[in-house]
């Protein structure tokens, strides 16, 4: 699900940058991910907390720890790299195969 992977892809992120200061904005930018599917997830998985209106992000290791593993196993990672686009072909000389 995505929750499962923006919850992976979050938590990586807040541990790579956890001596920065940044906002969902900055998430979202380096993320790929929108600030409104960011602020749902990480609501969700109990990460961002309110104080006197502020949002705080937990960064807690142990904490991110568990719900990094509770997100399930680890989606493959993309080498943009490897990517090959190779244009589907149709053989019109048949028209009955794609009946």
């Amino acid at each position: 699900t995505y929750l499962s992977w923006w919850s992976q892809r979050l938590i990586d992120f807040i541990r790579e940058n956890k001596n920065e200061v940044y906002t969902l904005a900055d998430m979202s930018r380096r993320t790929g991910i929108t600030e409104e599917d960011i602020r749902w997830t990480l609501e969700k998985i109990k990460v961002l907390k309110y104080s006197n209106g502020q949002p705080y992000i937990c960064i807690d290791e142990k904490y991110l720890a568990e719900m990094y593993k509770k997100a399930g196993r680890p989606g493959l990672r993309v080498v943009p790299e490897n990517i090959h686009f190779i244009p589907f072909k149709v053989k019109w000389d048949n028209p009955s195969a794609f009946l």
